[in-house]
């Protein structure tokens, strides 16, 4: 692998990439900063540090390029990777407009690549145990859903947070992938009609920690966001994402400060914060008198950032298909862009994609370091 886009996030994708999983090897690190890359390289034992992105693309000793870098970036790289043969994985979001999505997946097709954007949570602990439930029948027939992510937003000790807060960022794209990933995975559906209706209740923010603490910032989209969604099979459901609540009680105490709710015909299961790949998962059934919490199925699988990345190249390792592909990374990017289109126009879009058939989750009993 080569690892570009040595800031914040870059480090527990390099402890997992290097330190946990055994299908992974970085190679080689990229940054604008050379002096960025060079730490990265040296803290995780990577032989090469370079600040030349075209460089780490030529190189025969990358297969598959960890794209980490700033949203607006995401497209020029990520398609600069397909067309040096490389496989891609990139953070989230996918591109910026729907338009760059489906050149990125049409490209990787056309040269017989991998292309996949996180989120990667779906594997985690809490998705993966939960699916065991949905797919055993515990809830019965799933007709509704609810997803929030609220909380108070970055600024407050992300050391330069000020993307996220622009086109590109904000609570759609930044916190919603996460939320839209689960339910298409957990429920086997796609997406088909939003309505999302937003605001903006500070117009500037200040960034609380690192060498900018202090400078004031403008904040360039709304980051209070509610949503009315349907799914196929008869589906329908709302979810709240903000970058501007500091508390809420909504949920479980336990579930950190984002969650989702599932309702079928014979239950509810409720799931941890999406954003994390740890967390409770409940279940009650309709003659339940309370709450049970459903045993750990996947303890190793819980603080596991870039097993997304560690999936891709399983699925290399092993010829087999990918559990988050093109399609269903498409997919989850249209949704996004649709929402953020929305709330521009406040009018209900639809939703053109759809993902392929589910494939099988992620088995049980593996060892520390596995992933199959």
């Amino acid at each position: 692998m080569g690892l570009i886009g040595c800031g914040v996030i870059s480090k527990v994708y390099l402890n997992n990439l290097q330190n946990v999983f055994d299908a992974t090897n970085v190679t080689v690190v990229a940054d604008g900063r050379l002096e960025r890359a060079q730490e990265r390289a040296a803290e995780f034992e990577v032989p090469t540090a370079l600040d030349s992105i075209p460089d780490l693309l030529s190189r025969d000793d990358v297969e598959i390029v960890v794209n980490l870098t700033a949203p607006a970036q995401h497209f020029e790289i990520s398609k600069a990777a397909l067309l040096a043969g490389k496989n891609v994985y990139t953070e989230k979001p996918l591109a910026l407009t729907l338009q760059e999505g489906v050149e990125l997946t049409r490209l990787a097709e056309e040269r017989g690549l991998l292309i996949a954007s996180a989120p990667d949570t779906i594997l985690g602990d809490a998705i993966q145990t939960a699916r065991h439930a949905i797919d055993a029948g515990w809830i019965g027939k799933p007709f509704g859903f609810t997803g929030h992510a609220l909380w108070a937003g970055p600024a407050s000790w992300h050391p330069s947070p000020e993307f996220l807060y622009q086109p590109g960022g904000g609570p759609i794209l930044d916190n919603a992938p996460y939320t839209i990933a689960a339910l298409v995975y957990l429920l086997e559906a796609s997406f088909r009609r939003v309505a999302t209706f937003g605001s903006r209740p500070f117009k500037e923010l200040t960034i609380g920690s690192g060498r900018k603490a202090g400078q004031k910032f403008p904040v360039g989209l709304d980051t209070f966001v509610a949503s009315a969604l349907e799914m196929d099979g008869d589906i329908a459901g709302s979810m709240l994402h903000s970058m501007s609540v500091p508390h809420t009680k909504l949920g479980d105490p336990r579930q950190k400060d984002m969650g989702i709710e599932i309702y079928g015909t014979n239950g509810t299961i409720i799931l941890p914060g999406p954003a994390f790949h740890d967390g409770a998962v409940l279940f009650r059934s309709k003659e339940a008198g309370e709450w049970s919490e459903l045993p750990s199925l996947y303890p190793h699988l819980r603080d596991v950032r870039g097993l997304g990345a560690v999936e891709l190249a399983s699925s290399l390792l092993e010829k087999r298909a990918p559990r988050i592909d093109a399609k269903f990374s498409l997919h989850v990017f249209e949704v996004l862009t649709q929402m953020v289109e929305g709330n521009d126009s406040k009018l209900v879009h639809n939703i053109g994609s759809s993902v392929g058939p589910r494939g099988a989750g992620v088995p049980i009993g593996l060892e520390p370091g596995q992933f199959a």
